[in-house]
């Protein structure tokens, strides 16, 4: 049950940065995203992944984060609608 909070709270934080990442990118077209993945004690979570989307045209694009879970994906390619 233990591991499963640690989880949990990386799968909140994943969506919350979807959620805002959509909201930027819905606002400007040249954002530049970059955060860091923490889990819950407030540690580095080393080669996390992140997937950033483009819900306009559903453009992936997906970066691990470094050893101090760090990340900056580069933006997604636009699609023609």
């Amino acid at each position: 049950m233990q591991r499963r909070q640690p989880l949990f709270a990386f799968v909140i934080l994943c969506v919350a940065i979807l959620l805002g990442v959509s909201s930027a990118v819905a606002q400007v077209n040249t954002a530049t995203l970059s955060g860091n993945v923490i889990d819950p004690q407030g540690l580095a979570v080393r080669g996390a992944k992140v997937t950033v989307t483009l819900l306009a045209t559903g453009s992936e694009r997906s970066v691990n984060a470094d050893d101090s879970g760090h990340y900056t994906p580069r933006r997604p390619r636009p699609r023609h609608l």
